[in-house]
Parts: structure tokens; C-alpha cells; sequence
């Protein structure tokens, strides 16, 4: 689980992430960045009922999402808020996809906060 330093909550804090942020499309979400001062790193994962009508599997996406960022945390620029949208697919992404966009949508920022 994400530490309380670590996680971006307010909507208005959201809001500026999704309307401001620099987005990074993979294929099962896209990741929207957006600087600010300080160091710590936050982060929000969305999950909305068109990706599934059921809430324990939108809970087990964000959680395994969660997991996969706080396992991956000091690797992600520091001084940056991040907003993570599941997209709706067709079938339920599994932890191997998002693990794999994961590492894509990190090289990525990596490569432009730089």
C-alpha cells in the first residue's frame, strides 16, 4: 500500500494533474504528470465502471496497480504528482499487462523529466 506522503488525493489536486499533466498512453491505462515543488511523489489510480460494473474488480485492478507503483516508487521522478486511468478493455487487464505498461509508461517519464 501506497504510504499517506504518496498518495494524491483532493479533487482539485486531481483535476490539475488530468487537465495539465503530460499524458503517456500504454496500452491498458494512460498516465498523466504533472511537476510541482517538493520531492515527494503522488499518485492516483482511476478506475471507472466502463472498465467493470463490478466494484471488487475495480478494486483489485487499483490495488494491483498500487502494488506495482509502490514496488517501482524511487524509480519515478521525484517532485511530480501522477495520475494513472485504467482504459475500459474488453477483457479485465491482468497484472502481467499492467506490470508490463507499467515499466513502459516509467521508462517514458523517466526519459522526459530528465
Amino acid at each position: 500500500m501506497l504510504t499517506r506522503a504518496h498518495r494524491l488525493t483532493g479533487d482539485r489536486d486531481i483535476r490539475r494533474v488530468a487537465g495539465r499533466g503530460y499524458r503517456v498512453p500504454t496500452p491498458t491505462a494512460f498516465w498523466k504528470a504533472l511537476r510541482r515543488d517538493g520531492e515527494a511523489r503522488r499518485f492516483t489510480v482511476v478506475v471507472s465502471t466502463k472498465v467493470s460494473k463490478k466494484a471488487v474488480e475495480r478494486n483489485r485492478i487499483k490495488r494491483v496497480m498500487r502494488e506495482l507503483i509502490r514496488e517501482r516508487l524511487g524509480r519515478f521522478p521525484a517532485g511530480a504528482d501522477y495520475l494513472v486511468v485504467i482504459r475500459p478493455l474488453s477483457p479485465i487487464p491482468r497484472r502481467a499487462d499492467l506490470l508490463r505498461d507499467t515499466e513502459k509508461a516509467l521508462a517514458t517519464l523517466i526519459a522526459t523529466h530528465q
